[in-house]
């Protein structure tokens, strides 16, 4: 199958499970909506290291300075993910999520920093479209407002993926499966953290004594659809001459949140209602574009 047939879904699963993060936030509350999903999440990444092992039964093979990396690296996952609940707590997804066009910024600029690795005039200058992209969709033009927490949250969150990204990169090598194994380990300990803290285990606990079922499904489901993702990048990578060019796939995730929350509005707005005034969505459209276009400077 040619790539690209396998890259493209990775970015509408993600989106959708954007709107889903969205709509348990929206519907069970700040607390439980990101202190128990957030933890519950992480403790589910305990069925990803059995599976990992299960595949790979020689996951203990890698140096111990590998291990560590891997771990730290899902630590900063964990918390990547922590921030960008936050921030989807305080507006809409089609906001929120195309601000991770930061992340190969951030990467690029990190990968300069600590790697050596060189940046281009080109690339700088896609970043800093992109950045500007960021600051268009945090702008509320009718108050002429900035929405300054959901764009340092979003920032936050976007540096945190692209160390992970750095960290999970340096030390998985070729080892993709022992690499999933120990940066879970890494996600299920911050989980562990997180429910020894009072407020984090008094949400988690709520999830099974209020509307259960609909919170572990739709947990589970945000868990299926961003797992499959990655897997389908990771593959599609293997596959692609160049790897940049499943980078720019990823970048229509912005668009696919956009889609999906016209569709959900318009056909089933039990589930969320994005702003569809004609001012938002010309602002919308405009900040993906520009977005694309810097994430198209950085890759070619």
């Amino acid at each position: 199958m040619h790539w690209l047939l396998i890259a493209i879904w990775a970015p509408l699963l993600w989106a959708l499970s954007n709107h889903i993060d969205k709509y348990l936030i929206t519907r069970f509350g700040e607390g439980i909506g990101i202190r128990g999903l957030i933890t519950f999440s992480a403790l589910m990444s305990g069925l990803i290291i059995i599976i990992s092992y299960v595949v790979d039964p020689n996951v203990f093979s890698i140096l111990s300075a590998d291990r560590f990396i891997l771990m730290i690296s899902g630590v900063l996952y964990t918390l990547a993910i922590l921030l960008y609940l936050y921030a989807l707590s305080h507006d809409e997804a089609s906001v929120v999520t195309p601000t991770f066009q930061l992340i190969p910024v951030f990467a690029f600029f990190l990968g300069f920093i600590f790697l050596n690795e060189m940046m281009t005039g080109r690339q700088m200058l896609g970043g800093l479209v992109v950045i500007l992209g960021a600051i268009i969709i945090s702008t509320n033009f009718t108050t002429f407002k900035f929405r300054k927490k959901v764009f340092w949250l979003m920032i936050s969150s976007s540096l945190a993926f692209a160390i992970y990204n750095i960290l999970f990169k340096v030390g998985a090598g070729e080892t993709f499966w022992t690499a999933i194994f120990w940066q879970s380990i890494g996600t299920f300990i911050s989980g562990i953290f997180m429910f020894c803290l009072p407020s984090f285990r008094r949400d988690f606990l709520s999830i099974f004594k209020k509307d259960s079922v609909a919170i572990v499904g739709f947990s589970s489901l945000v868990e299926i659809t961003t797992v499959a993702g990655n897997m389908l990048i990771s593959k599609a990578v293997i596959l692609a001459p160049v790897v940049a060019m499943v980078l720019m796939v990823e970048s229509f995730q912005p668009i696919f949140v956009f889609v999906l929350g016209i569709i959900i509005t318009v056909f089933i707005p039990v589930f969320g209602k994005e702003d569809l005034s004609r001012k938002m969505i010309i602002q919308k459209i405009c900040a993906i574009a520009i977005i694309l276009a810097g994430s198209f400077l950085l890759y070619f």
